[in-house]
Parts: structure tokens; C-alpha cells; sequence
């Protein structure tokens, strides 16, 4: 759809309310962060963002949860593209709302689901554009699903936005990879790919031996690299957003750069235990960045260390 979705601003229906309630309880235990900053979006938009991430959550959770087998998957993902009223589940019948009422692009969710289903059956990634092409259906279409949510700037087309909102939750997917090699590698998977193994002397033995040394730490600085080249192109582009979208958005952009500039400070410990910040410090980060998100310009350098 090359329209600039997301024009119906009505709350929920009468009937949907309970199920709504239930994708915001959900969230609210899974994703405290993303509850805490979309409560400065209008409550209409608030309503559908939540929504939109218990579907994100509970899709990628069936996962990783172990719960589901591909038979499984196909027929609750077959299940999710139904109307509302052909729901059970209280999350699936509000999302199926939002996606419906907003004319969320089906080819979206369609490649994000494809995208969850890789994850049924570990597989690996021969080169760094085989797993930027990962990158795109895990976490790229949760950008182009959330843009008519967030809404636009006035006189931003979905079309320009699109490219840049894909790309930074691109950058975003690829630091979380980085995030979790050791917790992938106890269920029996390896995200990094050969290619960039190969390059830095090291080989799937060596990453399932959890091998840390000087090659290691080599490859994740470069991973990192990556990561940053893609948020650094991106982050100016938070600007098409309208203000509030902004805020929301850069709060997980900033975020996530904090997290990866304390994964190097710590010189990539990633096999021992994930990284994780509590929830005063991530309000911290977000709020303490709110100049930066408020009005995004490109990064120096020596800026984007403190992003």
C-alpha cells in the first residue's frame, strides 16, 4: 500500500474493549519499557501500539518458547489473519482490529511471521547480507507495521518514511543478535554469519566452544560497526515522525545504543549472561536523551557514542 495509512482515530469498539485491556496487561508484563514511553502518545494511538507489540511479543514468545512446532505456527498465524470476530484469543481479536481498522499492509505482517517461522528451525547464515535479509523480517516490518500507529509528520508519505523506519529496526535487530550469542547458543542457535566468522579466523566450533578472545571481540566490534552504520543513517529520519511517534520510537533507538556501547565497554561478554538494564536505568536513558530524540540530525562520530 503506497497510501499513508492509519486515518481512523476512533477508540476500540464497545465489544473489544476487554480484549484491548488484555493485549495492555500483556505488555505491560512483557515489554515494561515500551508500556512506560507510549503512555505520552494519545490514548487512541497508545491503544494500538500496545496491541500492535503483544502481537509482535506473543508470535515471537511461541517461538521461543519451544511450544510450537511449524504445523503448529502456520495454523495460529493462519488463525491471526482473521477478522476480529473470528478471534478467541482476546490479543489476536484487538490486533486484527488495528491491523483492519489501519490497513496495515498484509505483505507486512506476512514477512514478519515468516520471519518468526526461521526460528522453528535454526538454520545459519552463510554471508552478512543473508542475515541483514533476517534482520528485514524479524524487526525491519515491526517498522513498517508501527509507522501508520505512530503516525507521520505532516506532509510524510509512508513511502519516504518507510526505507528508514525498516533500516533502524534493521540496525536495532543486528544489536540484539550482538546482545545475545551466548542465550542463541544454549538454544541451539548461531546468528553470526560465516562469512564474518571465516574473516576473523573463527568457526562455528569456536562459537560453540564459546571461544572469547582477541578474534571474538574483533568480529563483535565489527557486527557493531554494522549495527551503528545502519541506526546513524536512520536516526535523522526520526524526524518524519510526528512528535509523539518520535518520541516512542527514539526511545528504543536509544535504548538499544546504550546498550550496545556498554556491551563494548565490556569487551562483548555475551556467552556468560544478557545484558540487561533495569527499568529505572532505561527510563534514564530515554529520558535524559529526550533533546536528541526531539530533534534528530545526524551523528558525529563522538555524538553518536552518546546516543
Amino acid at each position: 500500500m503506497n497510501r499513508n495509512p492509519g486515518s481512523s482515530e476512533a477508540m476500540p469498539p464497545l465489544p473489544l474493549r476487554p480484549a484491548y485491556a488484555a493485549a495492555e496487561s500483556y505488555i505491560r508484563q512483557h515489554e515494561s519499557m515500551l508500556y512506560a514511553v507510549s503512555r505520552y502518545l494519545p490514548p487512541d494511538r497508545r491503544a494500538n501500539v500496545r496491541v500492535a507489540f503483544a502481537f509482535f511479543r506473543l508470535a515471537d514468545d511461541m517461538v521461543d518458547s519451544g511450544r510450537a512446532s511449524p504445523e503448529t505456527f502456520r495454523a495460529w498465524r493462519e488463525q491471526a489473519n482473521r477478522p476480529a470476530g473470528e478471534q478467541s484469543n482476546p490479543i489476536l481479536a484487538a490486533w486484527s482490529d488495528v491491523r483492519d481498522r489501519h490497513g496495515i499492509n498484509p505483505q507486512h505482517v506476512n514477512d514478519l511471521l515468516d520471519g518468526i517461522e526461521m526460528d522453528l528451525t535454526p538454520r545459519r547464515y552463510a554471508t552478512l547480507d543473508e542475515l541483514r535479509t533476517y534482520c528485514y523480517y524479524v524487526a525491519g516490518t515491526v517498522g513498517l507495521i508501527s509507522l501508520p500507529l505512530l503516525h507521520l509528520a505532516p506532509g510524510v508519505t509512508f513511502d519516504q518514511a518507510a526505507p528508514h523506519a525498516a533500516e533502524l529496526c534493521t540496525a536495532l535487530q543486528l544489536i540484539n543478535i550482538i546482545r545475545d550469542v551466548g542465550e542463541d547458543l544454549d538454544a541451539g542457535r548461531i546468528y553470526l554469519p560465516l562469512d564474518e566468522l571465516a574473516a576473523h579466523g573463527l568457526s562455528y566450533a569456536d562459537i560453540e566452544a564459546r571461544v572469547h578472545d582477541d578474534r571474538f571481540r574483533a568480529l563483535m566490534a565489527h557486527l557493531a560497526a554494522v549495527a551503528r552504520s545502519h541506526y546513524d543513517a536512520a536516526w535523522p529520519k526520526l524526524a518524519l515522525l510526528s512528535r509523539t511517534g518520535r518520541f516512542v520510537a527514539g526511545a528504543g533507538a536509544v535504548y538499544y545504543r546504550a546498550m550496545l556501547d556498554e556491551l563494548e565497554r565490556g569487551g562483548f561478554a555475551v556467552y556468560r549472561r544478557r545484558l540487561r538494564f533495569s527499568t529505572p536505568r532505561k527510563l534514564w536513558i530515554v529520558f535524559s536523551r529526550w533533546p536528541a530524540i526531539a530533534r534528530p540530525g545526524p551523528l558525529s562520530a563522538s555524538h553518536g557514542n552518546r546516543i
